[in-house]
């Protein structure tokens, strides 16, 4: 399916993080990076509705993600100098396969629904192909 402009009610970039919640609590190591999978609302902007199978797709194939945590020699080098800029909060392209596929749970509530939950993958630095302005302009 080609990269297709979607219908969103909020940012989301913003949708992400308010989702997920506080992360103070986790750690990332080494050079890996926590990245939230985008996936894409039901329709898009013209108004047609995406089928289930292709909202699924997403969970398992989508290449655009959001770097929630980045681990404390991610993007450096020996000597410790950085070499990419990729921060919190930027959109990055990866190959699905190159990351770990884990369930992020929220931990706001005792009992806890899908909505609770982001899907996430843990990257390592040099498997982020690109940055991106937007998550609509990748698939």
């Amino acid at each position: 399916m080609p990269s297709t402009v979607m219908a969103h009610e909020i940012d989301p970039r913003v949708a992400i993080q308010n989702k997920v919640g506080d992360l103070t609590s986790v750690d990332v190591f080494g050079n890996d990076v926590l990245l939230a999978i985008y996936e894409r609302p039901d329709k898009t902007a013209s108004g047609i509705y995406l089928t289930v199978g292709a909202r699924e797709d997403d969970k398992w194939q989508g290449k655009c993600h959001l770097v929630l945590k980045i681990g404390p020699t991610a993007f450096r080098d020996d000597d410790g100098k950085r070499f990419r800029d990729i921060e919190v909060g930027d959109w990055v392209v990866i190959r699905p396969s190159d990351g770990w596929l884990l369930t992020l749970n929220a931990l706001r509530k005792s009992v806890m629904s899908k909505d609770d939950t982001m899907l996430c993958r843990i990257a390592n630095d040099l498997s982020i192909r690109m940055r991106v302005s937007h998550p609509d302009q990748i698939w």
